[in-house]
């Protein structure tokens, strides 16, 4: 069987942002992408013509961090102004601000289900949020941390977490529990 070429030229050029991009992600299709800068606005792009299809603006600073539900109707995004945003694709219209967060989000992920959503934020905590329900304040807070959070990767029943002190943590959200991995002074996770 044949490997796949990696590409090897530029298909397109997305332009639309004032300012720097700080993500870039793909829908769970890959047919469209996403991105969020430091303008405050999230774009939505077809990547393979370059088509810019719709914005989304609601962020008071910088966009550092997309997720995008697994069926595409829904998207999270987070940044610089400390409030996780849950959006409607379909219409642009936030459907939750949530707040709880002092400092800017790095990173937000769905679960399996997109029934919760996960930040990691620079006041070195982690929170939870239940996207079902009509509250704006996290059903849960991970404030094992001590140093700001950079990454959040979540494998239900799993929420794994890096953070700038060094630490790799493990949560397992059924039994309770933690397993953490301290990596020392140097180097220090970016994410996992």
């Amino acid at each position: 069987m044949a490997k796949a070429a990696l590409p090897t030229r530029q298909v397109t050029t997305m332009t639309g942002h004032a300012g720097a991009v700080n993500v870039a992600v793909f829908n769970s299709s890959g047919t469209y992408c996403l991105t969020g800068g430091a303008d405050r606005a999230i774009l939505l792009w077809n990547p393979y013509t370059g088509k810019h299809i719709k914005a989304y603006r609601g962020h008071n600073h910088e966009v550092l961090d997309i997720a995008v539900s697994k069926d595409n109707s829904r998207i999270a995004s987070g940044g610089g102004d400390k409030y996780p945003l849950h959006w409607d694709v379909g219409t642009g219209q936030i459907i939750r601000r949530y707040r709880g967060h002092e400092n800017r989000i790095n990173s937000l992920k769905f679960n399996d289900e997109d029934t919760l959503l996960v930040t990691g934020s620079y006041d070195t905590t982690t929170k939870i949020w239940d996207c079902k329900s009509r509250s704006i304040d996290p059903i849960q807070t991970l404030g094992e941390a001590k140093d700001s959070v950079t990454s959040v990767v979540v494998l239900s029943p799993y929420i794994f977490t890096g953070s700038v002190d060094g630490g790799v943590r493990c949560y397992d959200v059924r039994m309770g529990s933690l397993v953490a991995d301290q990596m020392g002074s140097t180097p220090r996770p970016a994410c996992v």
